[in-house]
């Protein structure tokens, strides 16, 4: 997988995250108008639009990954650390070239590295 890809799949996990933020009450308790339909409909063609820019094979594993844990399907190695599990991730994974997909040991969801 190539870093464009892993950047395609994080773009989908923060679009779906303010998706899902978008649909819950305490959205609306915190002061926030609820989406109009046209912002709906908007949003759901950029996600289309991402989806057919990913891998079927990775998008597939994203959708798995974010029907067990929601919107964090897709998450930041920081310090070694998963930031989904939040388990020390083994040195040789952090090694590895930061263009390549990698799931984290414990939990299987996707990882990113910032440079």
């Amino acid at each position: 997988m190539t870093r464009r890809q892993i950047d395609r799949l994080r773009d989908l996990a923060e679009l779906d995250a303010n998706l899902l933020d978008c649909g819950r009450p305490e959205y609306r308790k915190a002061g926030f108008q609820l989406p109009s339909v046209d912002f709906l409909k908007s949003a759901e063609a950029k996600r289309q639009e991402i989806c057919r820019r990913i891998d079927a094979k990775f998008l597939a594993e994203y959708e798995r990954i974010r029907k067990r844990y929601g919107s964090r399907a897709v998450v930041q190695v920081v310090s070694e650390f998963c930031s989904g599990c939040y388990v020390k991730l083994p040195s040789e994974m952090t090694s590895r070239k930061r263009s390549e997909v990698m799931t984290c040991p414990n939990c299987g969801r996707i990882l990113y590295m910032v440079k």
